[in-house]
């Protein structure tokens, strides 16, 4: 019969491979997906035209320009999108020049908006005017978003390739749960919770604690385990843990922060497993000065 040491660690090596497993099998959906970037000034250089990014703002007295060089053909891709809620400004006018010269303009004051779910992030836009030319000439390209009294929210699509990196999921999943609440006025973002990408960040984040705590059990017990039995902690201690891994857990979503996911599943690891590391290292260290 296992010893209740071996059966945690049997446990947690599951968990430590669920992690990755999701990691890995989370990552094409990220092809379906717009990268999100958060427009800060009136003026955006886009390092490559061809790659789907959408760029999230709101005119404050000034148009938005989106700049961009191609050296040769490309296919050119340019779109505008407003959230779906009350208020919402649709008259935008997207107007694309090449080396000064007009190429396209378009009108979302003339264009009937169709409604559109977001399945990845869980939001609701309405979509407007688009445009779509294979094979652009090269030139220096400039997008320029504007209303008649220069106010309102957009999102501004540039390129439909889907390319993602691993540091563009990770600012993905930063990005997003702001956009809940500076883009879509909602109060907080828990909401994100029951989007694809919400759960994702979530588990992963959730099982990224849970993960650090068995790596740490572990080197604590390879370290210590001959001078002691480091860690353990009883039922008061587990519960203790049980309900504070429960408010991080809480805390995360009212601000959805993923730095507290990862304690708190650090912390309900440590429940779980009925061991503390500071208690394990504080023992072991003791053990080890005698």
């Amino acid at each position: 019969m296992l010893s209740q040491l071996e059966a945690r660690n049997r446990l947690s090596m599951r968990l430590f491979i669920a992690f990755f497993a999701l990691l890995l099998l989370a990552a094409p959906l990220f092809a379906w997906a717009h990268q999100p970037r958060v427009v800060v000034s009136d003026r955006v250089e886009v390092n490559d035209p061809e790659t789907s990014a959408a760029y999230y703002g709101d005119l404050s007295g000034k148009p938005s320009g989106f700049v961009f060089a191609a050296s040769e053909e490309f296919d050119l891709y340019v779109g505008i999108l407003v959230p779906d809620i009350a208020g919402a400004r649709t008259d935008f006018t997207v107007e694309v020049t090449r080396d000064g010269e007009a190429v396209a303009s378009l009108d979302g004051g003339g264009h009937q908006w169709v409604a559109q779910h977001e399945i990845y992030a869980g939001d609701r836009y309405l979509r407007g005017p688009e445009l779509e030319r294979d094979g652009a000439a090269p030139g220096r390209y400039e997008v320029v978003v504007s209303n008649s009294d220069l106010s309102g929210k957009y999102a501004l699509v540039i390129g439909e390739k889907e390319v993602w990196a691993m540091n563009d999921v990770l600012s993905a999943l930063s990005v997003i749960p702001d956009l809940k609440v500076d883009f879509f006025g909602n109060r907080t973002a828990a909401g994100f919770l029951f989007s694809v990408f919400g759960a994702l960040s979530f588990s992963l984040s959730l099982l990224a604690g849970v993960t650090l705590g068995f790596l740490a059990n572990r080197v604590t017990n390879r370290v210590f385990n001959d001078v002691c039995e480091p860690g353990g902690i009883g039922l008061r201690g587990r519960l203790a843990r049980l309900a504070g891994g429960l408010v991080l857990l809480g805390l995360g979503l009212v601000w959805w922060c993923m730095a507290a996911f990862a304690a708190a599943g650090f912390v309900l690891y440590e429940a779980a497993a009925g061991w503390c590391w500071l208690k394990a290292v504080g023992r072991g260290g003791e053990d080890l000065g005698r």
